[in-house]
């Protein structure tokens, strides 16, 4: 009667850590399968070192304007900027066109690494920019990737 309780508590022994290692497998596979949670662009990408450029890539003119002085009128024929991956590796980053411009992509970029990103048109486009309360003038751009959200924008600051 010894031996037979030893064999069964053998069996049910061995039978317990294959049932806990395929219950470990499946619960990391769906761990590892679960879709990653996607970030605003404003999160996950920061913008260094922006700049207005005009078809000679130097700074453009600017014409202050306004009632209050608030407002800035810019041709803009460029913005050249660096965007860095903060939030993680970043793959098919888009940065969309606005005015006449195309769109830039990027098959990746590596977490705490950038790529600079030079957008420049033959036909300006006028933008009437207004200050924000520290004096600075936005400029809003569209970024994508598969690691954030469809259509997030962030606002560049000239």
């Amino acid at each position: 009667m010894k031996r037979k309780r030893n064999t069964t508590l053998k069996k049910t022994a061995i039978a317990l850590v294959i049932v806990l290692a395929f219950s470990v497998i499946i619960g990391y596979g769906v761990y590892l399968s679960r879709p990653k949670e996607k970030k605003p662009p404003a999160e996950y990408f920061e913008i260094l070192d922006p700049a207005l450029i005009d078809r000679e890539y130097r700074n453009p003119t600017v014409a202050e304007g306004g009632g209050h002085n608030t407002s800035k009128y810019v041709i803009v024929y460029g913005i050249q900027f660096k965007l860095k991956a903060v939030g993680g590796d970043a793959h098919n980053v888009i940065i969309d066109g606005w005015g006449s411009v195309e769109p830039i992509g990027f098959a990746s970029i590596a977490k705490d690494q950038y790529e600079i990103v030079t957008q420049t048109s033959n036909h300006p486009l006028g933008v009437r920019i207004t200050r924000d309360e520290m004096g600075r003038f936005p400029f809003e751009v569209r970024i994508a990737s598969d690691e954030t959200l469809p259509d997030g924008t962030i606002i560049i600051y000239f």
